[in-house]
């Protein structure tokens, strides 16, 4: 899930019930891996924990639901191996219309 999702979740959860505990549950629950928030500050303000959180990871977010993380890129076929490891974003594209004999202008 997206953080945007989670973060719409934290703020509809009374002030007084977003103990750290919750904060990380509903982190560590939306991004299938644990997430330690036990040096975040003010657990009340639900933006800054998403600031801190993506701070705590080096995220930056291009859209409230895509990030400009790298991906995993796996595949088989011709051209198989132009999809084989880590990649930013923005080379799938390329990687996609050069495979597909499209790239040519």
């Amino acid at each position: 899930r997206s953080l945007y999702y989670v973060q719409e979740e934290l703020k509809r959860i009374p002030a007084e019930q977003l103990t750290a505990e919750l904060v990380q549950e509903k982190l560590t629950e939306a991004l299938g891996y644990p997430v330690d928030v036990s040096g975040f500050e003010n657990l009340q303000d639900i933006p800054g924990v998403i600031r801190q959180f993506n701070l705590s990871r080096g995220l930056v977010w291009a859209t409230p639901s895509h990030s400009s993380s790298m991906l995993l890129s796996v595949a088989y076929g011709p051209e198989a191996d132009e999809f084989t490891g880590v990649y930013h974003n923005t080379d799938m594209l390329p990687r996609m219309l050069k495979a597909l004999g499209w790239d040519k202008k």
